[in-house]
């Protein structure tokens, strides 16, 4: 049976998705919801490998949706196709919601679809699963550097790494300034963020670098440069890790949902919740708009 797939979002991250399943060996049926209205260029491009709606769908059945929209939509439009449509299994981009009270009001609503899958597309765990260091090195301290404007987007996708499951963290921000976000009406900041447990100290903090690095003990670093993970053991490359860009994972993530440790959501809702929550407080009680 052909597996229906919906795509709301048709920018730069919809289209990645989209590749991911045009791509496959796997036969989909796709469809696209956007409310912009599509380039002849794209639907030329497409023509014959998905169908563009011009309406919202509704009475609908699919089997995953994929919401690829900025995150100030992203609330309303999972409840809407959830209420709308029957659907198995959702995907969604970070950060999840942008305000806190949405977090508490999707667990509530989600209480009527028990059998609904969620993932968030995140590369955390990705990374951690895929780096051959030892359990003892990926699993304690940190330091993490990121380049300027991409500390609060990219905070949550090494949150995902560093922490296996939900558990108690404190989090201290030493930001120098909040500054606008290349996306129009989002936030960034530039300084420093920790994050401590009972085992563990992380840091993340802004860097003039270009490229994102992590720094473990005993000697082993790596960075991220060129689509690709770059491992050293002091200054020898031990391994190379290609970035899972969601044109080459998204399908993957998708056949994976439903199985042992497919779904990720509860997770990531968590850190997420939790960081936001502190960036409010930080803020004199503003909550900033995360992209």
């Amino acid at each position: 049976m052909i597996k229906r797939i919906l795509i709301i979002g048709f920018g730069m991250m919809g289209k990645s998705h989209l590749y991911s399943f045009i791509n496959s060996k796997h036969k989909y049926q796709i469809s696209i919801y956007d409310k912009k209205n599509y380039s002849k260029i794209e639907i030329s491009n497409y023509f014959n490998k998905v169908n563009f709606l011009k309406k919202f769908p509704k009475k609908k059945k699919y089997d995953c949706v994929i919401i690829a929209t900025s995150s100030d939509m992203r609330f309303l439009l999972l409840k809407k196709i959830l209420k709308f449509n029957k659907v198995n299994k959702v995907i969604l981009e970070k950060f999840i919601f942008p305000k806190i009270v949405q977090y508490k009001k999707f667990a509530k609503f989600s209480e009527n679809y028990k059998d609904l899958i969620l993932k968030v597309n995140t590369w955390g765990d990705y990374l951690y699963r895929n780096l051959k260091l030892p359990k003892n090195i990926k699993n304690n301290n940190v330091k993490i550097f990121v380049p300027e404007g991409t500390l609060l987007s990219n905070t949550i996708h090494y949150l995902d790494f560093c922490f296996r499951k939900i558990q108690k963290i404190e989090i201290n921000l030493n930001l120098k300034r909040i500054i606008n976000s290349k996306r129009n009406s989002y936030h960034e900041a530039l300084g420093k963020i920790s994050i401590n447990t009972s085992q563990k100290q992380i840091s993340i903090q802004t860097s003039k670098n270009k490229n994102d690095k992590m720094v473990f003990l005993k000697g082993y670093k790596l960075i991220l440069r060129f689509s690709q993970f770059t491992v050293f053991k002091k200054k020898k490359i031990i391994q190379r890790i290609n970035f899972p860009y969601a044109f080459k994972k998204t399908e993957k993530d998708y056949l994976s949902l439903g199985k042992k440790n497919g779904s990720n959501y509860d997770k990531i809702s968590f850190l997420s919740f939790e960081f936001l929550k502190k960036l409010k407080e930080f803020n004199k009680k503003k909550e900033l708009k995360i992209t």
